[in-house]
């Protein structure tokens, strides 16, 4: 069983087995959500060996305890489309950013879309003096895939799987973001996705 908590606008059945509770009286719109996930679906993997694990619910970095402050990171210039401007390529805007963030006592960014350059986690990690970790973000279009495709399902899956291998080592990586917000805008049968993502996850461990 998994345990969310979650905006009601955003709580959802679809096709998975779900039981609804209100968590608290006055936050008409928290939810406690219940999911019953079918058989096969939790992926179940070892504690890892490296520098990032997780005990219990505590998250671990270099064996200890680690409190994530941090920012969702996207920026685009103006004039630009997210989609036509690779933000990690661009060294005066990165560099600009985490000298401030660091002066923020940020030590973690969420991306959305692919980290495309190593350059990009050296300047974050930063030798390892006041490190900003990244969670590394992939993006996943929800209106264009159909989820019970093979063929979409495979080119996704092998996406992540060469993502990761190309930036698992790196000491800036601190965790892997998949898509953004699919159970609201994917109309389709949205355990597909959830089932996607443990493929996704099973294919790169």
């Amino acid at each position: 069983k998994v345990y969310y908590t979650l905006l009601e606008r955003w709580a959802r059945p679809y096709d998975l087995e779900a039981k609804y509770s209100q968590a608290e009286p006055e936050a008409i719109n928290l939810w406690e959500v219940e999911l019953n996930l079918g058989e096969g679906l939790p992926v179940k993997k070892t504690l890892s060996k490296g520098p990032v694990q997780i005990k219990g619910k505590e998250l671990l970095v270099e064996g200890k305890p680690f409190f994530i402050k941090g920012i969702a990171y996207q920026p685009t210039p103006i004039g630009y489309n997210v989609a036509e401007y690779d933000i990690f390529s661009d060294a005066n805007i990165y560099n600009r950013d985490f000298k401030l963030l660091r002066e923020m006592h940020c030590n973690t960014i969420r991306t959305w879309a692919r980290v495309t350059g190593k350059a990009f986690l050296d300047a974050a990690y930063n030798n390892g003096k006041d490190p900003i970790y990244v969670i590394m973000g992939i993006w996943i279009n929800p209106h264009t895939l159909d989820y019970s495709n093979p063929l979409h399902r495979k080119r996704v899956i092998e996406e992540f799987e060469s993502y990761v291998k190309e930036f698992k080592d790196h000491p800036a990586v601190l965790m892997w973001s998949i898509g953004n917000e699919q159970n609201a805008w994917y109309k389709g049968d949205v355990s597909l996705w959830y089932s996607l993502v443990n493929d996704m996850a099973k294919a790169s461990f």
